[in-house]
């Protein structure tokens, strides 16, 4: 007698699935669709097929997507590490069964997108003329929202003609200096443009209005126009009759007072 044995092997889904924990930068200017990684559990058990999401909570912001058959991870929005510099992102994979849980830490590395920014849109200082060489005038300052290299600011002077030799600029600090005397300068009034370079790449940059108001000081002595002047007068002059008028020279300054300092001991003669 032969005796048939009818064997059905019944498969159990005893084991979960297991990840490793996954690190990945990305740039600022990642577009969306961008894929970050594919995140991978591997299951001893060979049915049924693992499918991949997020957790509860574990994508921050909606800022990415899963694939859930490929674990694909993709950008879902713009990503501005202004605003945030890191994603921890919760995925699982799950075998119907039986869920697995991994950490993913996606750091959003900074693209240089922000120009330098001045602290005033204009610079307005006043200086006496007789200001020294290497004295500092002014000191400007800007900032950059972007980090590393897109931080690092040099800046640079430009703009105002021939008045502009008069001044320089120290490119690591934005201070600037009187280069030589003011009293060289030809217009009271100088107009240059300070510059903010960043060091990313490309670079950006920005300007702002630096206006030099140079003072007068009159340190010009004024000047008669002859060292001796000769002058007639009727005998009979009234009081009050103006016999000369003496116009002495001073360029800078036009309010200039006079006096008779000696041959006028009777009072016979008075400036106005």
């Amino acid at each position: 007698m032969n005796v048939v044995w009818n064997v059905f092997l019944l498969f159990l889904n005893r084991r979960k699935p297991f990840f490793l924990i996954c690190l990945f930068h990305l740039s600022t200017g990642a577009v969306e669709g961008t894929v970050v990684t594919a995140v991978t559990a591997n299951d001893v058990d060979t049915n049924p097929a693992l499918t991949y999401s997020f957790a509860e909570g574990g994508n921050p912001d909606s800022a990415f997507s899963i694939d859930r058959f490929s674990g694909h991870v993709a950008v879902a929005k713009p990503l501005d590490r202004e605003a945030r510099k890191s994603y921890l992102l919760r995925v699982q994979a799950s075998d119907s069964a039986h869920v697995a849980l991994t950490s993913l830490t996606v750091t959003v590395t900074d693209e240089n997108d922000n120009p330098p920014v001045f602290d005033r849109v204009a610079y307005e200082v006043a200086l006496p003329e007789l200001t020294n060489s290497a004295t500092m005038v002014i000191r400007v300052n800007a900032s950059d929202a972007d980090a590393g290299d897109g931080a690092r600011i040099r800046y640079s002077l430009s703009g105002g003609g021939p008045a502009a030799k008069g001044f320089r600029m120290d490119e690591l600090t934005g201070i600037v200096r009187a280069n030589r005397s003011l009293v060289s300068l030809d217009s009271p009034d100088v107009h240059l443009v300070v510059k903010a370079t960043d060091s990313g790449r490309p670079p950006l940059s920005t300007v702002a209005a630096l206006r030099i108001h140079v003072t007068d000081t009159g340190s010009n002595t004024p000047r008669f126009t002859q060292e001796e002047y000769r002058v007639h007068v009727k005998e009979d002059a009234m009081r009050g009759t103006t016999i000369h008028q003496l116009m002495p020279s001073d360029s800078e300054n036009g309010n200039i007072e006079m006096s008779i300092i000696s041959g006028n001991e009777d009072g016979s003669f008075y400036i106005l």
